[in-house]
């Protein structure tokens, strides 16, 4: 097999398996942990907000749009509940006041702290679980250790098992 083929191959296993994860139970289970603020969960791309936030004292909407890739009005809406949480500030600027300056709290700066914690701790508790780097693809080797179930182990070939439409089969997915 070739360079180009391996490569598709890991291509095709990667999404496979990014889509079994965003379909599992588990993950979100995983995410409400990682993402809960008071008795509300964050979505995904409220997080990345309260992150880009954090990483400098005032933003305005116009910024904060490029810096997500997304348009003025959806970074905006989704704005609101990370100002309704308290994490956000949002205030018309008073040097030019067709805008909006928006910074992060204390309480959002120290939320932002704690899910990026969070998350790495869960990283590195997936990542201790590799037996060895992975330098060269083998389409027959197992990705990750055998854990103590061993019906949730990841291996390739459990990446190929596809439903009717295509997308991993829920076997798949639990494994």
């Amino acid at each position: 097999m070739g360079d180009e083929e391996s490569f598709a191959l890991i291509g095709d296993r990667f999404i496979a398996a990014n889509h079994a994860l965003r379909q599992s139970s588990r993950r979100q289970r995983m995410q409400s942990e990682l993402y809960r603020v008071g008795d509300r969960e964050l979505t995904p791309v409220q997080v990345d907000t309260l992150e880009l936030l954090a990483s400098r004292d005032e933003w305005r909407v116009r910024e904060i749009a490029d810096g997500l890739g997304v348009d003025r009005s959806t970074a905006s809406r989704t704005l609101n509940p990370l100002v309704d949480l308290g994490l956000a500030t949002r205030r018309t600027d008073p040097d030019d006041r067709r805008n909006v300056v928006v910074a992060v709290t204390t309480t959002g700066r120290r939320t932002a702290t704690t899910i990026r914690m969070r998350r790495q701790e869960l990283m590195r508790a997936v990542l201790s679980k590799l037996t060895e780097p992975v330098t060269r693809w083998n389409p027959g080797r197992t990705l990750l250790a055998a854990p103590k179930n061993p019906r949730r182990s990841i291996s390739p070939s459990s990446l190929t098992e596809t439903s009717s439409s295509g997308m991993p089969s829920a076997s798949a997915c639990s494994r």
